[in-house]
Formats: C-alpha cells, structure tokens, sequence
C-alpha cells in the first residue's frame, strides 16, 4: 500500500529561477503584457489603470536591498524543499 511522506506547496513562478536584476528587465516590459490584468477588486483591468492604483510605497519593493533579500529568501526555501525531498527519499513524486 502506498503511503504519502510529504507534502509539499511552492510557488512555479519563473522568478524562482533568476536572479534580481532579471526581475527588473522582466519588469521593464510589464506595460506591453496584453493577457488580462485583474486588480485586488477582481475586475479587468489595463496596465496603466492598475499603475495608477499602486500604492506609491510598492516603489520600496524594488530597492537592491529588498531584491536582494527576497531572493535569499527564495533560494533558503527552495533549497529546504531539496533537502525534504532527499530526506524522504520517496520512491515517487508526483508533481501537479
């Protein structure tokens, strides 16, 4: 009989996968997105309509410091990931 040893929620964003200051080229091109933007309320919404909403303090989020931090934070996880799954050591891994 099967038995399930871990269980495992993690975000599959692409950022994952890069350093901070590609999160900033990415960023740079934000405004020519053309897939369906939705705002905190839930509604459609186009770039510069969901800009102009922005708190003025989400600025902060892009300083070296903060990328920085975040993406050691990003890497801590994902490495703590690694090492559950090597410590379970499952004989199958279902990834959905």
């Amino acid at each position: 009989m099967a038995k399930i040893v871990l269980g495992v929620g993690s975000s599959h964003s692409p950022i994952l996968l890069m350093d901070p200051p590609a999160w900033l080229k990415r960023g740079e091109t934000d405004d020519q997105n053309r897939l369906m933007l939705v705002d905190q309320d839930g509604l459609s919404v186009k770039y510069p309509d969901l800009l102009a909403k922005a708190s003025p303090d989400l600025l902060k989020e892009l300083d070296p410091g903060v990328l920085s931090e975040r993406h050691a934070r990003n890497e801590a996880g994902m490495a703590e990931v690694a090492r559950l799954l090597e410590e379970c050591n499952p004989d199958v891994v279902i990834a959905i």
